[in-house]
């Protein structure tokens, strides 16, 4: 089995009947089948094919790995035109994880990465742009997820601004906006599921975020109008103040609608007092310039953000993932499953006791 091939597709309706008849598995909660096990499912019309999947040793030892992880994360991938899809990457052992992939309604994509090295390839080459383009940063090195958002609304603010004088016949070299109009489009992107804002995508990609309420923190504000994204400009007509978009702003606005082309939020499962939850580890959007990279690791008071090229990306996307250290190495543990003939490993083993395949 070659690692980051897709071994099988199975359709999601199949899932209940291969594993509880055929494999006689259940799924705990950090599986991507958990929900789909907990449901009344009619049985497969597929038994054949499903039988013939249970007689394969490597079908056998992923499903196994999906089924009971210890370790799972969840990555959602969506761009400019929709949610384009999620993938669940799981791990008994913290050194040899198993994909399933979904990118449309009904079905699985099952995937296997044999090292750790060959999984963070295999996800940088999927959600990242291949560039070595030198940028020039157009955002702070660190912000609080409110000043993360604001930052999404400021691109989406050139796009409605530019569209809005575009119907209007007006010139698009003036871009502004009143504050009201500024919260409105930021609360409809939070509230609305049109992919085509980088506010939905954030919200969307990044579910376990979404329940954080902003507090409208007027230093926020402040740092838009000091650090060239907002100008702000008085009424002469009684009305309310508008706001002039700045270089920041419609340089990094510019670079958004003309050439995002995807964004990835990345996220970890885990089992706490309140059931399974999902903790945000990064943010990835990608334009034909660079990859913005904004890692939430350290909390969402303390975000860090940088863009990523062919230089740094490998080692920026290891560190999410990085879960080696777990693996335990204490002699006669289980380590995992043989990919040849699916039988139960030793910790350190460098053949199957079983088959005799070569682990190591």
């Amino acid at each position: 089995m070659k690692t980051g091939e897709i071994l099988i597709t199975i359709e999601k309706k199949d899932i209940y009947t291969l594993l509880k008849e055929h494999l006689g598995l259940q799924a705990n909660q950090l599986s991507p089948f958990a929900e789909i096990m907990q449901s009344e499912t009619s049985p497969s019309i597929h038994t054949e094919n499903l039988k013939s999947l249970a007689a394969s040793h490597d079908v056998v030892s992923c499903f196994k790995i999906l089924s009971e992880p210890s370790v799972t994360y969840r990555i959602r991938i969506g761009g400019p035109a929709a949610m384009m899809g999620e993938m669940y990457i799981c791990s008994t052992d913290h050194l040899s994880f198993v994909i399933a992939s979904s990118f449309d309604m009904h079905s699985f994509g099952i995937q296997y990465c044999n090292t750790f090295e060959n999984l963070v390839n295999f996800i940088s080459s999927l959600i990242l742009l291949d560039t070595d383009n030198k940028y020039e940063p157009r955002f702070p090195a660190t912000m609080d997820y409110e000043f993360f958002l604001l930052l999404a609304n400021i691109i989406d603010s050139y796009k409605y601004t530019f569209s809005r004088n575009a119907l209007k016949h007006e010139a698009s070299s003036i871009l502004a906006l009143s504050m009201t109009e500024f919260n409105m489009l930021l609360k409809n992107s939070l509230t609305k599921p049109d992919f085509s804002w980088l506010v939905t995508n954030i919200n969307g990609l990044l579910p376990s975020a979404a329940a954080i309420k902003l507090q409208g923190k007027e230093k926020n504000y402040s740092y838009l109008f000091e650090n060239g994204y907002l100008l702000a400009v008085k009424n002469n007509n009684n009305g309310e103040d508008r706001m002039v978009l700045n270089v920041l702003a419609i340089d990094a606005g510019a670079e958004f609608m003309n050439t995002w082309t995807r964004s990835a939020g990345i996220e970890k499962m885990e089992t706490g007092e309140k059931g399974l939850e999902a903790k945000p580890l990064a943010f990835i959007s990608s334009t034909a310039l660079t990859n913005h990279y904004f890692n939430f690791s350290k909390g969402m008071e303390n975000i860090h953000y940088e863009t990523l090229n062919n230089k740094n990306s490998i080692a920026a996307i290891g560190k999410l993932f990085d879960t080696r250290h777990l693996a335990k190495p204490i002699e006669n543990t289980e380590f995992g499953f043989c990919m040849n003939c699916g039988a139960k490993l030793k910790q350190n083993a460098s053949f199957c006791s079983k088959c005799g395949n070569k682990i190591k």
